[in-house]
């Protein structure tokens, strides 16, 4: 939809809903110089949470697009899509697949809390094979999330010190500890305290690639896949989004 707005001349673009519908509208769009604002209607809303706005104050979301400031953040692109906020790969990844089957009156941060002890029940480690900017690493991991914003589901802050213009991904890899290690650290996860367990490590870089020789689930900004191999990049000050003056 947004591509065709773009075709019939828009300059501004508003999605109205969540990350998903803010993610399919970046992706029709991109590459223009269209102004974009995102109105949180959604379930997680975890991309405006950057923005200093929330689904529990529309007035304040529809007065930025109304005031019409915009400034250049940077967009992530994945396997030849366009990502604004997050791409997770493993354990989130697998419970965003399970959160997709989620009643709709369930919604935001709990939608995904009640699936994290079915998925770390059954979840078995995954062998990735890694590159950072060049240097390559192996290992068997929890979780590896790439983020251009901080939050994902709901809330949790797995990227804490990202920013949407600082020219970089902030990358979060965890390697698996066990169950009850994983069990013990969640509740450190919504406030990004997580970055201080011995096997969690956060990284920076323009790009990254990851695969392994088994199907990993991973979510792009909330948008569930399947892929064997990710190749994830920066694209900086891609964007003019609309956002508080």
């Amino acid at each position: 939809m947004s591509k065709g707005a773009v075709e019939q001349g828009f300059k501004t673009i508003v999605a109205v809903g969540g990350d998903g519908t803010a993610h399919e509208g970046l992706n029709g769009l991109a590459g223009s110089q269209v102004n974009f604002g995102v109105i949180p209607c959604g379930v997680g809303n975890d991309f405006v949470k950057m923005l200093g706005l929330s689904i529990n104050n529309l007035e304040a979301a529809c007065q930025v697009v109304a005031d019409g400031f915009t400034k250049k953040i940077d967009v992530g692109l994945v396997n030849g899509k366009y990502f604004l906020n997050m791409v997770g790969i493993g354990f989130d990844g697998e419970v965003a697949e399970r959160k997709a089957k989620t009643p709709a009156f369930i919604h935001g941060f709990y939608a995904y809390l009640i699936q994290i002890l079915p998925v770390l029940f059954f979840y078995q480690p995954k062998h990735v094979k890694i590159k950072i900017n060049g240097v390559s690493l192996e290992a068997d991991i929890l979780l590896l999330t790439i983020g251009n914003g901080r939050y994902s589901g709901g809330g949790f802050k797995l990227t804490p010190q990202a920013e949407l213009d600082d020219g970089l991904l902030d990358i979060c890899l965890s390697k698996y500890p066990g169950r009850l290690s994983v069990l013990w650290s969640i509740p450190k996860v919504p406030k990004g305290e997580h970055v201080n367990l011995s096997f969690a490590t956060m990284f920076r870089a323009t790009e990254i690639s990851v695969s392994s020789e088994v199907s990993l689930a991973a979510h792009i900004d909330g948008e569930v896949v399947r892929e064997k191999t990710y190749a994830i990049k920066l694209l900086p000050k891609f964007l003019n989004l609309l956002v508080k003056k």
